[in-house]
């Protein structure tokens, strides 16, 4: 899954974090015609596991500092996600290769269509509350 600029929520930090994310999801895809047989896969897999939940972390804290009417059902979005990767992570070390790609291709439709609109809420809202403050 290549970056797309329209994917942008308006906030530095999390969009390169986001862009990061992408591009891990996208050399894990490309990774899977190693299987079976190279621990690249596997080891990209954790990475992108790793990766998303630290970006994860970093937002629920602020988030926990700053609530929004919707911080449950973001942080809950980001288990989804998360146990989504875990999943991914899973089918590449059994090397199934047709599990790994049907989860990247939900783990990528909860990124476009949930996480990033979900995010650029987030971003808008902080941002009509400091203009309204």
């Amino acid at each position: 899954m290549a970056w797309d600029d329209s994917w942008r929520t308006g906030h530095s930090v999390f969009d390169l974090d986001h862009k990061q994310l992408a591009t891990l999801l996208d050399l894990l895809e490309d990774s899977l015609s190693m299987l079976p047989g190279s621990a690249y896969p596997a080891t990209m897999a954790q990475r992108l596991l790793v990766e998303a939940r630290e970006h994860f972390r970093r937002e629920e804290d602020y988030l926990l500092q700053h609530p929004t009417p919707q911080t449950g059902s973001h942080i809950a979005m980001h288990r989804t996600f998360a146990d989504t990767l875990a999943s991914v992570a899973e089918a590449v070390g059994r090397a199934d290769v047709q599990a790994a790609r049907t989860l990247i291709g939900t783990a990528h439709a909860l990124f476009v269509e949930e996480l990033l609109p979900a995010d650029a809420a987030m971003v808008a809202y902080f941002k009509e509350r400091a203009t309204a403050g």
